[in-house]
């Protein structure tokens, strides 16, 4: 029988002793509390492929996985106008985050972990999309100020150069103004409004006065408040939602996503009535 050396004895002792760790290690994991488990998942997804190497379809397949989850109905899903909006802004201010990030702010979000409501009133647009990934933006940020590491590598946001942007902005009004002229708008559409109203502006074509703007507002708030008063709903959860959101305006205490979507509104009304001057006149490009 080979005689064991003392060297050969310590090298079994270490094997042992690491074995020995690293069972331990792993029998804690199983153990960890449903908050560590999440934190771990939301630094893991730190990892995942940035959203400006991945494909449409993957963004696609992650909306629907945020649809479902918020419970919205399939007939107020986006159409392809919509879609299209929303690959777009989710490239230009989400590209440094993986997808799983965004089905994490979601998850979280609808687990009452992030400091957000919720509540879609049957809507999946930019700016709700927006509100959920800044809460979970917030939170993530400090479970990862404990992973120094974690928090250095994570790369810039690519944006598009200016150029990029300009076209971008302006190939997607002269397509939204096009949908208008041939009649092809849906009411998803409508919902988008204010974003080539906001491009418009920006490159100087909106020319309403103040008094004009305010008075979009008080047209929108009476849109708003026939809209709600008009809508049939049979779920009861969704009925005490509008019920206290009508009271809330009563009161003048309006929540700050619903003044958000009033200016959006107006802005609609506003966009409209420029985009009836302009067929009135025959224009048929906003853009050349």
């Amino acid at each position: 029988m080979k005689k064991t050396t003392g060297r050969e004895k310590k090298n079994r002792l270490q094997r042992r002793q690491k074995n020995g760790k690293m069972n331990s290690i792993q029998s804690k994991k199983k153990s960890l509390p449903l908050e560590l488990e999440q934190e771990e998942k939301l630094i893991k997804a730190v990892y995942q492929p940035k959203i400006h190497a991945v494909q449409d379809e993957e963004i696609k397949a992650v909306l629907k996985y945020c649809f479902a989850l918020i419970g919205l109905r399939p007939e107020q899903w986006p159409d392809d106008l919509q879609k299209m909006v929303l690959l777009n802004f989710i490239r230009q201010n989400y590209s440094g985050h993986s997808l799983e990030e965004i089905k994490i702010a979601f998850d979280f979000g609808s687990a009452g972990k992030l400091d957000i409501e919720m509540t879609h009133y049957q809507n999946f647009n930019c700016i709700y999309l927006s509100d959920v990934m800044q809460a979970y933006r917030k939170y993530a940020t400090e479970i990862l100020k404990q992973d120094a590491n974690t928090y250095k590598e994570m790369p810039p946001s690519p944006l598009p150069s200016n150029e990029e942007q300009e076209m971008n902005d302006k190939n997607f009004a002269n397509e939204y103004y096009r949908k208008y002229l041939n009649n092809e708008f849906s009411l998803v559409s409508l919902e988008y409004a204010h974003l080539i109203y906001n491009t418009l502006d920006k490159f100087k074509l909106i020319r309403y006065t103040v008094a004009r703007k305010k008075e979009y507002m008080v047209e929108a708030q009476e849109l708003r408040l026939k809209e709600l008063n008009g809508t049939s709903i049979s779920d009861f959860r969704e009925h005490q939602e509008i019920t206290k959101l009508l009271q809330l305006y009563t009161k003048e205490e309006v929540p700050e996503p619903e003044k958000k979507l009033l200016i959006n509104y107006a802005k609609r009304l506003a966009l409209l009535d420029l985009f009836k001057f302009w067929k009135g006149q025959n224009r048929k490009r906003i853009f050349e």
